[in-house]
């Protein structure tokens, strides 16, 4: 019995730290890579085309089409299923036009609705000729240089197919990967291209809960550019501060960029990753990807009271972040308007590279409940007089003599006294206007006897 006891308590043990294991959240892991190569070898490689910086490859029913840029980040690849095969593929005065298995022709990208239009693709050749250079493909695959003015013949290395020319080169593919023929060597064209989808699925782990601590001390640094130890770019991507759930939300379509050098501010960190924030944005990165950068903490320049403390007001509501950044993950405590809240203030943060709201402050309070409120505001929001106390003060009337009392008595003899002045200068107007009754009968009177 004892141990079947023994037995069971293992296995509740052991179910309830695999329970444990999986409602942990994920480690949170910053990509080392974003750059993918094109695979074709499911569908095959139908057709393709260059123009340029652009090489257009056709598989099945879908367009890819991979445009050359300079850096590490391979080309920038776009692709269209087309929902029909696609037979062949041509670049005409910087347009791609491709054709499907019905013969008709169109402009890509086609519009819906769009009507088939006249075009004549090239056909694939057996010969390209470029300047003293001729390249012959024969039935076996085999690829030969012949020099039109020495005679010399020599074959080039690998099995080919699909001999074309575009823009005074010859062109062939192996492997499914277009060739660049160029005298006797043959270069695969880049088929690596930057894909960034995998920085929507990056784990906040304990991000989120780290963001709202109130330990904070403050990190800066420098974002690295170029590539890292292994050859590979450096990368970071802009994420929504005020929301952060499982997983981090990118925000815009060029959300990931290669790093350049950039001074940031670093709110926290998780396994490889750092999250940080540059010119007023949040971003994540690898934390390899940062340089340490000295911060000087200014000296905190709030006036000091003879109690020697640091007393600062807040009458105004707004946010208390646990971070000198503002935003919904960062916020810690919210204090009202008309609380006249009463802080002392800690330590001071400013940053030129933030933008103009880069001066906090870090205060603590007593909160509502009692409880010792810690955390940034911005220097916006403190003001070192106390207004509270002025709040039932009326504008001062400029008299010296005046006295201000809230005696009710007073009040009502002032009121008296003012409506015995209005009535005696009425009075004195009344009298002053009204004519002389003894010097109009006297006038009279001469007026009769003349």
């Amino acid at each position: 019995m004892t141990t079947l006891a023994a037995c069971f308590a293992a296995a509740t043990i052991s179910a309830g730290s695999a329970f444990s294991a999986q409602a942990s959240a994920p480690t949170p892991t910053y990509p080392s890579d974003f750059v993918r190569t094109l695979d074709l070898s499911d569908g095959g490689l139908t057709d393709y085309a260059v123009s340029g910086d652009k090489c257009a490859l056709a598989s099945k029913t879908t367009i890819y089409i991979l445009t050359a840029q300079e850096g590490n980040d391979g080309c920038i690849l776009e692709n269209t299923n087309i929902g029909t095969q696609v037979t062949a593929l041509d670049y005409a005065d910087g347009k791609l036009y491709y054709e499907i298995a019905s013969g008709d022709a169109f402009i890509y990208p086609a519009l819906p609705g769009s009507a088939p239009t006249r075009h004549d693709f090239p056909q694939q050749t057996r010969s390209v000729t470029l300047g003293n250079n001729q390249y012959t493909l024969d039935n076996e695959s085999k690829l030969e240089l012949f020099n039109l003015e020495s005679g010399a013949k020599t074959p080039i290395a690998g099995e080919f197919s699909s001999l074309k020319q575009f823009d005074g080169s010859a062109y062939a593919v192996m492997d499914d990967v277009p060739y660049k023929i160029d005298g006797q060597t043959a270069s695969p064209l880049n088929m690596e291209y930057a894909e960034f989808s995998a920085a929507k699925r990056i784990s906040t782990g304990t991000i989120p809960e780290k963001l709202k601590t109130s330990n904070y001390e403050v990190k800066t640094a420098t974002l690295k550019e170029g590539v890292d130890a292994s050859g590979k770019g450096r990368y970071y991507t802009r994420v929504n501060a005020d929301s952060m759930g499982d997983y981090f939300e990118v925000v815009g379509e060029n959300h990931t960029r290669k790093c350049s050098t950039k001074a940031c501010l670093v709110l926290a960190e998780e396994g490889n990753l750092s999250v940080i924030v540059i010119e007023g944005n949040c971003y994540i990165t690898a934390t390899d990807n940062l340089e340490p950068l000295a911060y000087n903490e200014p000296v905190n320049d709030w006036a000091q009271g003879a109690d020697g403390t640091r007393k600062a007001y807040i009458r105004e509501r707004t946010g208390v972040y646990s971070a000198p950044y503002m935003c919904e993950s960062t916020l810690i405590a919210q204090v009202e308007a008309d609380s006249a809240v009463t802080v002392n203030v800690r330590e001071k943060f400013a940053l030129e590279f933030l933008g103009s709201l880069s001066v906090f402050y870090r205060v603590e309070y007593k909160d509502g409940a009692n409880k010792t409120v810690s955390g940034f505001v911005p220097a916006g929001f403190l003001d070192k007089y106390d207004y509270s106390a002025d709040d039932n003060k009326p504008a001062s009337s400029g008299s010296d003599g005046f006295k201000y009392d809230t005696n009710v008595t007073t009040v009502v003899l002032v009121l008296v006294v003012v409506a015995l002045v209005i009535i005696a200068i009425a009075y004195l107007t009344i009298v002053g206007t009204k004519p002389d009754k003894k010097k109009t009968k006297k006038k009279k009177d001469e007026e009769e006897q003349e």
